[in-house]
């Protein structure tokens, strides 16, 4: 089965974000922490990294291409050369006020935010986002 990639909410005013770079290509092994690839808010540009391991199998958002916050922007699946069906077309509506404060229906997040940093040949440091899928 295949695992989303969504485009996360980095801000609490962040309604959209612009794919700047993908960092890996469709068909290339990637594992939890990689840099999957870069987005661009109103106020920042962050790296997104992968929550799953297997193959970065379809990137739905190109470079250039943006996006509302929570939209699937690629599919990461176990092979290689498993199928992904077609996704369902979604409204790009802006998120609710829930969504915004990172809460689900029910008041809880399926979705953690996974903050990291490392540091740039420069010596600064660099924020790096990530959503975990909580169980």
């Amino acid at each position: 089965m295949a695992t989303e990639v969504i485009l996360p909410m980095l801000g609490e005013t962040m309604n959209e974000g612009t794919i700047v770079a993908w960092s890996k290509n469709e068909g290339d092994a990637v594992r939890p922490g990689d840099v999957l690839y870069t987005v661009e808010s109103d106020k920042a540009t962050l790296e997104v990294e992968a929550t799953a391991a297997g193959f970065l199998r379809r990137i739905l958002a190109p470079a250039g291409t943006t996006v509302a916050v929570l939209s699937v922007v690629a599919y990461i699946t176990a092979t290689p050369d498993e199928i992904v069906s077609a996704p369902t077309p979604r409204a790009a509506a802006a998120p609710t006020s829930m969504q915004r404060c990172g809460l689900g229906p029910g008041g809880s997040s399926p979705w953690a935010p996974a903050m990291t940093s490392s540091r740039s040949a420069s010596g600064r440091r660099s924020p790096r986002a990530a959503l975990t899928r909580l169980p």
